[in-house]
């Protein structure tokens, strides 16, 4: 019996292209930037790919001053700035600001406080010393006694914290006019903190003179009562013997 053999049909491998032939030259995408606008376009592909720019993040810098404004503002309410410190209180606290070198450390300075003097020394020099504008309290241990070096708006200053003396056996609240004795005076009338309290101040005042002038009202229609008096004086329907 004779094998039987089969054709091959080698007409299908004549599209084959040789991988030894050199390839097609490829086109770069083309690349183009307009403003904050970015594109890339693939030329004979009819593609475009647009993309907006990251918006730049605010500068901490700016962040940072204002935040040093804010902290100076709040530790002067309702006070005031001077050339050798600053200050600022609420109705029963007091917060002094004394500038002081650049370089200096907490553990240079030594605060001294009396009922009406303060004294800051840095190593062996006082850098402030001054009569207060009125009484504080003196903490009876050196714990209790609040003060800092901080730096506050690119100055560095000994932040000392005083609690006002109140007046008449506690009741009242002293608005200072001026830190120490001697300084530029403030309107303490005009003073943030101190409208609140002056407004419910007046509002009692009024209440008060309303009702003295109703209870004045209702009197003057009462019918007066005589009494007899004798000539020394005395009540005359008295139990006790005049005097001889």
């Amino acid at each position: 019996v004779c094998p039987r053999y089969i054709m091959v049909d080698y007409s299908k491998w004549d599209n084959i292209v040789d991988s030894d032939e050199e390839e097609p030259t490829r086109t770069a995408p083309a690349v183009y930037r307009v403003g904050d606008q970015g594109s890339v376009t693939i030329p004979g592909r009819n593609v475009t790919i647009n993309s907006k720019a990251p918006q730049a993040a605010p500068a901490p810098a700016a962040k940072a001053k204002k935040s040093a404004e804010d902290e100076l503002k709040q530790l002067t309410r309702n006070g005031a700035t001077g050339e050798t410190h600053a200050w600022g209180q609420t109705a029963d606290a007091l917060n002094i600001l004394v500038y002081c070198p650049a370089s200096v450390k907490a553990s240079q300075v030594a605060v001294e406080l009396k009922p009406k003097h303060l004294r800051v020394r840095v190593g062996a020099d006082i850098i402030f010393e001054r009569e207060l504008y009125s009484e504080v309290e003196v903490p009876a241990e050196s714990e209790d006694f609040d003060w800092e070096v901080l730096d506050v708006a690119g100055r560095r200053c000994v932040r000392v914290g005083l609690t006002k003396k109140r007046l008449a056996d506690g009741q009242v609240s002293l608005w200072w006019t001026s830190a120490c004795r001697g300084d530029p005076e403030i309107d303490v009338s005009a003073i943030p903190d101190r409208a609140p309290r002056a407004k419910a101040s007046q509002t009692f005042a009024d209440a008060f003179r309303q009702a003295q002038a109703a209870f004045v009202e209702r009197v003057k229609g009462h019918e007066k009562i005589a009494i007899d008096v004798d000539d020394d004086g005395s009540d005359a329907g008295s139990d006790n013997p005049a005097a001889p």
